[in-house]
């Protein structure tokens, strides 16, 4: 997935059944591996059934800050 992503820390949400129709004609199953380069850091990696809103999650994982 080409991205510009700019400094500090990132929110990232991939649609994998989207992706993996566009960009390989085939239905998504599951997921066996999630490589991250070096350069990278990671704080957290979840994996969800469907997109939440914010309002909807717990608040350590809330965008907006109440």
């Amino acid at each position: 997935i080409p991205m510009v992503l700019g400094a500090g820390w990132q929110y990232i949400s991939a649609d994998l059944a989207d992706l993996t129709a566009k960009a390989f004609g085939v239905a998504y199953f599951s997921t066996i591996q999630v490589r991250v380069n070096s350069s990278c850091r990671l704080f957290r990696l979840y994996f969800a059934g469907r997109e939440y809103a914010d309002i909807e999650l717990p608040p350590f994982l809330r965008l907006l800050q109440e």
